[in-house]
Protein backbone atom coordinates (compact mmCIF):
# COMPACT_ATOMS: atom_id res chain seq x y z
CA UNK A 1 0.00 0.00 0.00
CA UNK A 2 1.46 3.56 -1.19
CA UNK A 3 0.92 6.32 1.00
CA UNK A 4 1.49 9.79 0.84
CA UNK A 5 3.67 10.63 -1.17
CA UNK A 6 3.54 14.45 -2.68
CA UNK A 7 6.48 16.82 -2.13
CA UNK A 8 7.28 19.04 -5.43
CA UNK A 9 5.77 20.46 -8.15
CA UNK A 10 8.69 21.65 -10.69
CA UNK A 11 7.75 24.55 -12.99
CA UNK A 12 10.36 25.12 -15.65
CA UNK A 13 9.43 28.24 -18.13
CA UNK A 14 10.66 31.64 -19.34
CA UNK A 15 7.70 33.55 -19.02
CA UNK A 16 5.10 33.79 -16.21
CA UNK A 17 2.30 32.01 -18.01
CA UNK A 18 1.93 27.94 -16.96
CA UNK A 19 3.55 25.51 -19.29
CA UNK A 20 1.53 23.40 -21.15
CA UNK A 21 4.30 20.38 -19.82
CA UNK A 22 6.22 20.65 -16.35
CA UNK A 23 7.64 18.65 -13.99
CA UNK A 24 6.29 16.53 -11.03
CA UNK A 25 8.63 15.30 -8.51
CA UNK A 26 7.26 13.27 -5.06
CA UNK A 27 8.19 10.54 -2.61
CA UNK A 28 6.87 7.05 -2.42
CA UNK A 29 6.41 4.93 1.00
CA UNK A 30 4.62 2.14 2.32
CA UNK A 31 1.56 2.16 5.04
CA UNK A 32 5.04 1.84 7.56
CA UNK A 33 6.59 4.46 6.30
CA UNK A 34 9.41 2.62 4.42
CA UNK A 35 10.83 4.83 0.96
CA UNK A 36 9.28 2.70 -1.63
CA UNK A 37 11.68 1.41 -4.62
CA UNK A 38 11.07 -0.63 -8.32
CA UNK A 39 8.44 0.85 -11.15
CA UNK A 40 5.39 1.53 -9.89
CA UNK A 41 1.70 2.10 -12.58
CA UNK A 42 0.83 5.44 -11.91
CA UNK A 43 -2.06 8.02 -12.64
CA UNK A 44 -1.92 11.54 -12.30
CA UNK A 45 -5.17 13.83 -12.00
CA UNK A 46 -6.15 17.88 -11.91
CA UNK A 47 -9.17 18.85 -10.24
CA UNK A 48 -10.73 22.12 -9.62
CA UNK A 49 -11.17 20.95 -5.45
CA UNK A 50 -9.70 18.86 -2.63
CA UNK A 51 -13.73 16.96 -2.26
CA UNK A 52 -14.74 13.79 -3.86
CA UNK A 53 -17.72 15.83 -5.53
CA UNK A 54 -15.10 18.27 -6.94
CA UNK A 55 -14.56 17.78 -10.86
CA UNK A 56 -11.96 16.29 -13.03
CA UNK A 57 -10.12 18.19 -14.72
CA UNK A 58 -7.25 16.33 -16.90
CA UNK A 59 -6.07 12.91 -15.97
CA UNK A 60 -2.87 10.88 -17.24
CA UNK A 61 -1.27 7.09 -16.98
CA UNK A 62 2.51 6.31 -16.56
CA UNK A 63 2.81 2.66 -16.93
CA UNK A 64 6.09 2.17 -15.28
CA UNK A 65 7.26 5.25 -13.07
CA UNK A 66 10.64 4.60 -11.37
CA UNK A 67 10.61 5.37 -8.26
CA UNK A 68 14.44 4.58 -6.45
CA UNK A 69 14.62 5.43 -2.25
CA UNK A 70 11.02 6.94 -2.76
CA UNK A 71 11.65 9.38 -5.16
CA UNK A 72 10.79 9.55 -8.74
CA UNK A 73 10.27 12.47 -11.17
CA UNK A 74 8.00 12.50 -14.30
CA UNK A 75 6.99 14.37 -16.42
CA UNK A 76 3.41 15.91 -16.50
CA UNK A 77 1.30 16.50 -20.06
CA UNK A 78 3.51 14.74 -22.42
CA UNK A 79 0.39 12.54 -23.60
CA UNK A 80 -2.29 14.37 -23.09
CA UNK A 81 -1.85 17.95 -23.09
CA UNK A 82 -3.10 20.49 -19.89
CA UNK A 83 -4.90 23.12 -22.03
CA UNK A 84 -4.87 26.80 -21.02
CA UNK A 85 -8.85 26.91 -19.43
CA UNK A 86 -7.44 23.97 -17.06
CA UNK A 87 -4.03 26.17 -16.36
CA UNK A 88 -6.02 29.55 -16.10
CA UNK A 89 -7.97 28.17 -13.13
CA UNK A 90 -7.09 30.27 -10.18
CA UNK A 91 -6.51 26.90 -8.03
CA UNK A 92 -6.09 23.46 -8.58
CA UNK A 93 -5.52 19.67 -6.83
CA UNK A 94 -3.23 16.96 -8.17
CA UNK A 95 -4.39 13.45 -6.82
CA UNK A 96 -2.39 10.38 -7.53
CA UNK A 97 -3.61 6.81 -7.72
CA UNK A 98 -0.53 4.15 -7.58
CA UNK A 99 -0.88 0.90 -9.01
CA UNK A 100 -4.18 -0.94 -8.06
CA UNK A 101 -4.54 1.22 -4.49
CA UNK A 102 -6.92 4.22 -4.67
CA UNK A 103 -5.81 7.95 -5.25
CA UNK A 104 -3.54 8.49 -2.13
CA UNK A 105 -5.49 11.09 0.25
CA UNK A 106 -5.38 14.28 0.54
CA UNK A 107 -5.01 16.04 -2.74
CA UNK A 108 -2.59 18.02 -2.86
CA UNK A 109 -3.00 21.79 -4.23
CA UNK A 110 -0.61 22.32 -6.93
CA UNK A 111 2.17 25.39 -6.20
CA UNK A 112 5.48 26.35 -8.01
CA UNK A 113 8.67 25.47 -6.47
CA UNK A 114 11.83 28.42 -6.90
CA UNK A 115 12.88 28.80 -10.33
CA UNK A 116 16.16 27.87 -9.48
CA UNK A 117 15.66 23.71 -9.33
CA UNK A 118 14.01 24.13 -13.33
CA UNK A 119 18.02 23.28 -14.01
CA UNK A 120 16.74 19.85 -13.46
CA UNK A 121 14.96 18.44 -16.12
CA UNK A 122 12.62 15.39 -15.25
CA UNK A 123 14.00 12.50 -16.63
CA UNK A 124 17.36 13.64 -14.71
CA UNK A 125 16.40 14.09 -11.35
CA UNK A 126 18.47 11.55 -9.41
CA UNK A 127 18.04 10.60 -5.71
CA UNK A 128 21.44 12.86 -5.05
CA UNK A 129 19.96 15.61 -6.61
CA UNK A 130 17.06 16.26 -4.68
CA UNK A 131 18.36 14.78 -1.59
CA UNK A 132 20.27 18.04 -2.08
CA UNK A 133 17.42 20.24 -2.55
CA UNK A 134 15.77 19.21 -0.14
CA UNK A 135 19.31 20.38 2.22
CA UNK A 136 19.20 23.28 0.20
CA UNK A 137 15.34 24.21 1.03
CA UNK A 138 16.07 23.46 4.75
CA UNK A 139 18.64 26.52 5.28
CA UNK A 140 16.63 29.09 3.30
CA UNK A 141 14.45 31.03 5.62
CA UNK A 142 11.55 31.26 3.67
CA UNK A 143 11.61 28.82 0.55
CA UNK A 144 8.36 29.19 -0.91
CA UNK A 145 8.45 33.16 -1.00
CA UNK A 146 5.22 33.54 0.91
CA UNK A 147 6.94 36.17 3.32
CA UNK A 148 7.23 34.25 5.84
CA UNK A 149 9.91 31.98 7.42
CA UNK A 150 9.94 28.55 8.19
CA UNK A 151 9.64 27.37 11.71
CA UNK A 152 12.69 25.90 11.90
CA UNK A 153 14.19 28.83 11.65
CA UNK A 154 12.48 30.88 13.98
CA UNK A 155 9.44 31.53 12.36
CA UNK A 156 5.91 30.60 12.33
CA UNK A 157 5.82 29.30 8.92
CA UNK A 158 4.43 25.69 9.58
CA UNK A 159 4.63 24.78 5.84
CA UNK A 160 7.95 25.98 3.91
CA UNK A 161 7.18 23.98 1.21
CA UNK A 162 3.94 25.67 0.23
CA UNK A 163 3.54 29.47 -0.42
CA UNK A 164 -0.38 28.81 0.11
CA UNK A 165 0.53 27.90 3.73
CA UNK A 166 1.03 30.99 6.25
CA UNK A 167 0.26 32.65 9.27
CA UNK A 168 -2.85 34.90 7.80
CA UNK A 169 -3.44 32.41 4.95
CA UNK A 170 -7.34 31.55 3.82
CA UNK A 171 -8.26 28.36 5.46
CA UNK A 172 -9.56 25.82 2.29
CA UNK A 173 -10.76 22.43 2.65
CA UNK A 174 -7.87 20.88 1.97
CA UNK A 175 -6.46 18.43 5.26
CA UNK A 176 -4.09 21.10 5.34
CA UNK A 177 -3.46 23.83 8.40
CA UNK A 178 -3.06 26.88 5.78
CA UNK A 179 -2.89 29.33 8.06
CA UNK A 180 -1.06 27.65 10.98
CA UNK A 181 -2.93 27.97 13.72
CA UNK A 182 -2.73 24.44 14.79
CA UNK A 183 -6.30 23.54 13.54
CA UNK A 184 -6.88 21.67 9.72
CA UNK A 185 -9.88 22.95 7.94
CA UNK A 186 -11.77 24.44 11.21
CA UNK A 187 -13.88 26.65 9.19
CA UNK A 188 -14.93 23.85 7.37
CA UNK A 189 -15.75 20.73 9.19
CA UNK A 190 -18.81 19.03 9.88
CA UNK A 191 -19.59 16.18 11.49
CA UNK A 192 -20.52 13.38 9.40
CA UNK A 193 -22.76 10.12 9.86
CA UNK A 194 -21.90 6.77 9.09
CA UNK A 195 -24.25 5.89 6.21
CA UNK A 196 -23.98 2.24 5.11
CA UNK A 197 -27.04 1.85 3.14
CA UNK A 198 -26.06 4.89 1.21
CA UNK A 199 -29.25 6.45 1.42
CA UNK A 200 -27.78 9.70 2.25
CA UNK A 201 -29.19 9.20 6.71
CA UNK A 202 -26.31 7.82 8.90
CA UNK A 203 -27.09 6.31 12.15
CA UNK A 204 -27.06 8.28 15.47
CA UNK A 205 -25.58 5.47 16.95
CA UNK A 206 -22.82 4.21 15.44
CA UNK A 207 -19.17 6.51 15.30
CA UNK A 208 -18.96 9.42 13.41
CA UNK A 209 -16.03 11.29 11.72
CA UNK A 210 -15.09 15.01 11.62
CA UNK A 211 -13.55 16.27 7.86
CA UNK A 212 -14.50 19.46 5.59
CA UNK A 213 -15.01 16.45 2.63
CA UNK A 214 -17.26 14.09 2.87
CA UNK A 215 -15.51 10.26 3.50
CA UNK A 216 -17.07 7.81 1.71
CA UNK A 217 -20.10 5.78 3.08
CA UNK A 218 -20.99 8.93 5.68
CA UNK A 219 -23.60 11.35 5.29
CA UNK A 220 -24.41 14.78 6.94
CA UNK A 221 -28.07 14.25 8.32
CA UNK A 222 -28.20 11.60 11.08
CA UNK A 223 -31.66 9.82 12.53
CA UNK A 224 -31.84 6.81 10.24
CA UNK A 225 -33.14 3.84 12.03
CA UNK A 226 -32.32 0.92 9.24
CA UNK A 227 -29.10 1.21 7.95
CA UNK A 228 -29.73 -2.21 6.33
CA UNK A 229 -32.57 -0.71 3.94
CA UNK A 230 -31.61 2.23 1.74
CA UNK A 231 -36.16 2.80 1.73
CA UNK A 232 -36.02 3.64 5.59
CA UNK A 233 -34.87 6.92 7.17
CA UNK A 234 -36.13 10.60 8.16
CA UNK A 235 -36.74 11.72 4.88
CA UNK A 236 -38.82 8.80 3.36
CA UNK A 237 -42.95 9.63 3.56
CA UNK A 238 -44.49 6.59 6.11
CA UNK A 239 -47.60 6.41 2.95
CA UNK A 240 -47.81 2.12 3.00
CA UNK A 241 -49.30 -0.19 5.30
CA UNK A 242 -46.30 -2.53 5.52
CA UNK A 243 -45.79 -2.81 9.22
CA UNK A 244 -42.74 -0.18 9.49
CA UNK A 245 -41.49 3.02 10.62
CA UNK A 246 -40.41 3.81 7.04
CA UNK A 247 -39.52 7.44 7.82
CA UNK A 248 -37.86 7.04 11.36
CA UNK A 249 -40.57 8.73 13.76
CA UNK A 250 -41.04 6.11 16.01
CA UNK A 251 -44.38 5.13 15.13
CA UNK A 252 -45.86 2.51 12.45
CA UNK A 253 -47.64 3.17 9.43
CA UNK A 254 -48.37 7.23 10.82
CA UNK A 255 -48.87 8.99 7.35
CA UNK A 256 -51.97 10.28 6.52
CA UNK A 257 -54.03 8.40 3.88
CA UNK A 258 -51.12 5.66 2.96
CA UNK A 259 -51.89 3.54 0.54
CA UNK A 260 -53.60 -0.10 1.79
CA UNK A 261 -55.41 1.73 4.25
CA UNK A 262 -58.57 1.32 5.78
CA UNK A 263 -61.21 4.24 6.59
CA UNK A 264 -62.31 3.83 10.18
CA UNK A 265 -65.07 5.82 11.45
CA UNK A 266 -64.45 7.40 15.10
CA UNK A 267 -66.33 4.92 18.05
CA UNK A 268 -66.18 6.91 21.36
CA UNK A 269 -68.55 4.38 22.70
CA UNK A 270 -66.72 1.53 21.60
CA UNK A 271 -69.78 -0.66 20.06
CA UNK A 272 -68.37 -1.13 16.60
CA UNK A 273 -70.25 1.46 15.08
CA UNK A 274 -68.95 4.88 14.01
CA UNK A 275 -70.46 7.99 14.81
CA UNK A 276 -73.38 9.18 12.22
CA UNK A 277 -71.83 12.15 11.41
CA UNK A 278 -69.10 10.08 9.40
CA UNK A 279 -66.17 11.64 11.10
CA UNK A 280 -63.28 8.89 9.75
CA UNK A 281 -59.87 8.58 9.21
CA UNK A 282 -57.98 6.13 6.54
CA UNK A 283 -55.57 4.04 8.78
CA UNK A 284 -53.51 1.17 8.35
CA UNK A 285 -54.89 0.26 11.85
CA UNK A 286 -57.27 0.96 14.11
CA UNK A 287 -56.17 3.52 17.06
CA UNK A 288 -58.06 3.80 19.94
CA UNK A 289 -61.04 5.71 18.67
CA UNK A 290 -61.07 4.97 15.32
CA UNK A 291 -62.02 1.61 15.16
CA UNK A 292 -65.04 0.84 13.37
CA UNK A 293 -65.39 -0.15 9.78
CA UNK A 294 -68.97 0.99 9.94
CA UNK A 295 -70.92 4.25 10.75
CA UNK A 296 -74.08 5.53 11.65
CA UNK A 297 -74.60 5.31 15.18
CA UNK A 298 -76.67 8.65 16.49
CA UNK A 299 -75.66 7.93 20.05
CA UNK A 300 -71.95 7.23 20.44
CA UNK A 301 -71.85 7.95 23.61
CA UNK A 302 -74.20 4.83 24.90
CA UNK A 303 -72.77 1.48 23.54
CA UNK A 304 -76.45 0.41 23.70
CA UNK A 305 -77.12 2.57 20.42
CA UNK A 306 -76.51 1.47 16.99
CA UNK A 307 -77.53 0.28 13.72
CA UNK A 308 -79.56 -3.37 14.47
CA UNK A 309 -79.50 -3.19 18.11
CA UNK A 310 -83.13 -4.34 19.39
CA UNK A 311 -85.59 -1.83 20.38
CA UNK A 312 -86.40 -1.33 24.37
CA UNK A 313 -88.92 0.73 25.64
CA UNK A 314 -86.65 3.68 27.44
CA UNK A 315 -87.51 6.31 24.98
CA UNK A 316 -84.83 6.55 22.88
CA UNK A 317 -83.98 5.65 19.32
CA UNK A 318 -81.87 2.30 19.95
CA UNK A 319 -81.44 0.70 16.35
CA UNK A 320 -80.80 4.60 15.02
CA UNK A 321 -83.74 4.62 12.43
CA UNK A 322 -85.17 7.51 13.59
CA UNK A 323 -88.41 5.83 15.71
CA UNK A 324 -88.03 5.65 18.94
CA UNK A 325 -89.88 2.94 20.99
CA UNK A 326 -91.35 1.43 18.44
CA UNK A 327 -94.62 -1.37 18.07
CA UNK A 328 -92.75 -4.54 19.34
CA UNK A 329 -90.28 -3.01 21.60
CA UNK A 330 -88.79 -5.49 24.04
CA UNK A 331 -90.32 -4.47 27.62
CA UNK A 332 -93.86 -3.26 25.49
CA UNK A 333 -97.02 -4.35 26.89
CA UNK A 334 -100.24 -5.84 25.24
CA UNK A 335 -102.31 -3.21 23.95
CA UNK A 336 -106.01 -3.53 22.38
CA UNK A 337 -108.43 -1.54 20.08
CA UNK A 338 -111.23 0.51 21.66
CA UNK A 339 -113.16 1.08 18.90
CA UNK A 340 -116.35 2.15 20.70
CA UNK A 341 -114.08 4.35 23.31
CA UNK A 342 -115.44 3.16 26.31
CA UNK A 343 -112.45 2.77 27.99
CA UNK A 344 -112.32 -1.18 27.03
CA UNK A 345 -110.52 -3.24 24.60
CA UNK A 346 -111.99 -5.49 22.07
CA UNK A 347 -112.07 -9.19 23.11
CA UNK A 348 -112.02 -10.66 19.90
CA UNK A 349 -109.08 -8.74 18.13
CA UNK A 350 -105.53 -9.68 18.45
CA UNK A 351 -103.73 -7.36 20.99
CA UNK A 352 -100.71 -5.39 19.53
CA UNK A 353 -97.47 -4.48 21.62
CA UNK A 354 -97.07 -0.98 22.26
CA UNK A 355 -94.29 0.93 24.70
CA UNK A 356 -96.31 2.73 27.66
CA UNK A 357 -97.21 6.25 26.01
CA UNK A 358 -96.68 5.41 22.73
CA UNK A 359 -99.42 3.25 21.26
CA UNK A 360 -101.32 4.99 18.38
CA UNK A 361 -105.15 6.33 19.32
CA UNK A 362 -107.87 3.57 20.38
CA UNK A 363 -105.64 1.49 21.27
CA UNK A 364 -105.62 0.75 25.29
CA UNK A 365 -104.17 -1.45 27.89
CA UNK A 366 -107.25 -2.57 29.21
CA UNK A 367 -109.57 -5.11 27.42
CA UNK A 368 -112.64 -7.30 28.57
CA UNK A 369 -115.29 -5.18 25.76
CA UNK A 370 -117.14 -8.18 23.86
CA UNK A 371 -118.99 -5.66 21.37
CA UNK A 372 -116.72 -3.08 20.18
CA UNK A 373 -119.18 -1.46 18.57
CA UNK A 374 -121.46 -0.73 21.41
CA UNK A 375 -119.75 1.76 24.31
CA UNK A 376 -122.64 0.18 26.96
CA UNK A 377 -121.18 -3.20 26.83
CA UNK A 378 -118.26 -3.65 28.48
CA UNK A 379 -117.11 -5.75 31.19
CA UNK A 380 -119.01 -4.60 34.41
CA UNK A 381 -121.27 -3.06 32.84
CA UNK A 382 -124.65 -2.31 34.02
CA UNK A 383 -127.24 -5.59 33.08
CA UNK A 384 -130.57 -3.88 31.06
CA UNK A 385 -133.12 -5.69 28.92
CA UNK A 386 -132.10 -4.64 25.67
CA UNK A 387 -131.48 -8.42 24.29
CA UNK A 388 -127.59 -7.82 24.82
CA UNK A 389 -125.02 -9.25 27.03
CA UNK A 390 -124.11 -5.80 28.45
CA UNK A 391 -122.02 -6.69 31.64
CA UNK A 392 -120.02 -9.26 28.90
CA UNK A 393 -120.61 -12.40 31.48
CA UNK A 394 -121.61 -14.34 28.65
CA UNK A 395 -125.36 -14.22 29.36
CA UNK A 396 -128.25 -11.90 27.73
CA UNK A 397 -130.47 -10.15 30.02
CA UNK A 398 -130.58 -12.14 33.26
CA UNK A 399 -132.16 -12.14 35.73
CA UNK A 400 -131.22 -8.88 37.88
Amino acid sequence: MIRNALFALVLCSGVFAFPMEFNHQGFLADTSGAPSNGTHLMAFRLYDGPGPLDSLLWSETHASVTVTAGLYAVTLGASTSITNSIIERPALWLGVPVGGDGEMQPRIRVVAVPYAICAWKADTVTTENVKDLIQLWATVADADLDGFAKAELSGDDCDDWNPFVHPGAVEVCDNIDNNCNGLVDEEFNKTWWRDIDNDGWGDPELPTLYSCVQPSGYALLAGDCDENDAAINPGVADSICNGIDNNCNGLIDDWPNPVGCTVYYYDEDFDGFGDILEISQCLCTPDVYYSAVVAGDCNDSNPSVFPGANEVCNGMDDNCDGITDPPGSTGGTNHYRDVDDDGYGDDYSAPAVYCLGYAPPGWITMSGDCDDTNPNNYSGAPEVCDGQDNDCNGMVDQPL
